[in-house]
């Protein structure tokens, strides 16, 4: 999204994104992982974060096996000063995994044989913690189960309300802890994020560019309502007008408007593709951009992209295509190029596979719309009579890729300076 989304557009994807409820929730579930990066990486985020959900995170915590588990092995201690409060807890405990506790105060060589032992035994608090530490295994799923460490008879004396500040902020500090509070939480993470959306625009602007980002489907729906044009394209080139630092308006006239829909838009599925397209054609844009046209420059980086067997095919016929004469040509003569032409363009394959019907129309568009030789020759071989031919008059600026002079400047290569396979066919001879 680099160099497409100026602050506004992000301001207005993020009310696009908040507006409805249900996909801002879709938004937050695809990027859980990312979205706990964040958090750790932001500390400032991260308190506001944890003060507006610090109960649902307290809560994650003592709910969670996982996230309970790694809180006991590391605050054995808090855990078993509750218990030696909370009596009635441990005394259920002991109740149901008695064998279980005298079996392993055995191994440590205390001799135990009934509850009330055990009992006696656990008021050393070393004894208890270190059970805890060791059976960590068997005391947090039963925490979990029976929501000990929720609900107690006096519920200002829970665990939760207690140590709710520790078990919240235990929560924010592993990425994998957090991915999965997000995860359980969405709906309340979702609700934060509706009301602190500057905290949204600020990871948006983060993580944008990342791999992992998700928001394809989103972004389709807010480009879709955003803009008017059939082409994605249209509206990240006008914010390329700023790079550009001149007018690109020729993109929404004809021919350029024809190429556009015709040839560059079938390319086009979703932002990332735009994202790859605009990012290989910015520098050639911006070297060029007072010697082509930009528009033909445009579709010749899409088809290096994304059909790179016909974009060396015009550079290895170029000699076929190009004519500054554009002279009027004989019925047969006409109709021998234009069959030459169509059978080699049948024959040339795309994603390494036979060319449908569509692939083999849309390369003859955009041959009819960049070269006028080849038009000329098309339209003569379909309509012209033996009376009658078709002349097709050249509407091109002297820097259309049509022209021989300008032509090269298409295909000079930004790293090397070179072109693509120099073997040159003439469809004519």
């Amino acid at each position: 999204m680099t160099g497409i989304f100026n602050g506004n557009e992000e301001d207005s994807l993020v009310d696009f994104i908040t507006r409805d409820k249900s996909r801002l929730i879709f938004f937050v579930s695809k990027n859980k992982s990312i979205l706990a990066n964040y958090f750790i990486d932001k500390p400032e985020d991260s308190d506001s974060f944890l003060k507006e959900n610090k109960q649902y995170l307290a809560l994650y915590t003592v709910e969670n096996k996982s996230a309970l588990t790694s809180y006991i092995a590391k605050n054995a201690n808090t855990l078993a000063d509750f218990l030696t409060v909370n009596p009635n807890i441990l005394d259920e405990y002991i109740q149901r995994y008695s064998e279980q506790i005298i079996a392993y105060l055995f191994s440590s060589n205390n001799y135990i044989q009934n509850k009330a032992q055990i009992i006696e035994c656990f008021k050393d608090e070393y004894i208890l913690k270190r059970y805890i530490t060791d059976c960590i295994n068997i005391v947090g799923p039963y925490l979990i189960c029976n929501q000990s460490l929720r609900d107690s008879k006096s519920p200002e004396e829970s665990f939760i309300n207690k140590n709710e500040d520790e078990l919240a902020y235990f929560a924010l500090q592993k990425t994998d802890r957090l991915a999965g509070f997000i995860e359980e939480y969405t709906r309340e993470t979702a609700d934060y994020f509706n009301r602190n959306k500057d905290i949204l625009k600020k990871f948006i602007t983060e993580y944008r560019n990342s791999a992992e980002f998700q928001c394809d489907n989103i972004l389709k729906s807010y480009i879709h309502e955003k803009i008017d044009s059939k082409s994605y394209l249209y509206h990240f080139i006008t914010d390329f007008e700023k790079e550009l630092h001149q007018s690109v308006t020729e993109f929404k006239k004809e021919p350029s408007k024809d190429l556009l829909n015709s040839c560059v838009k079938p390319f086009v599925h979703n932002f990332r593709d735009a994202h790859r397209i605009l990012n290989a054609f910015r520098i050639p844009a911006l070297q060029l951009r007072n010697e082509i046209n930009l528009t033909e420059l445009l579709y010749l980086t899409v088809i290096k992209l994304y059909d790179h067997v016909f974009y060396d095919w015009i550079y290895q016929h170029r000699d076929s295509l190009l004519d500054n004469s554009l002279t009027l040509p004989e019925k047969n003569m006409a109709k021998k190029y234009d069959e030459d032409i169509d059978s080699k363009l049948k024959s040339l394959p795309f994603n390494n596979e036979n060319p449908s019907d569509n692939v083999i129309a849309r390369r003859r568009d955009a041959l009819s719309i960049l070269f006028p030789k080849y038009q000329m020759m098309h339209l003569n071989a379909i309509y012209a009579t033996d009376k009658t031919t078709i002349f097709v008059t050249c509407d091109r600026t002297s820097v259309s890729i049509s022209d021989p002079n300008f032509f090269e400047k298409y295909f000079l290569d930004e790293d090397s300076d070179s072109h693509p396979s120099q073997s040159s066919e003439d469809i004519e001879k």
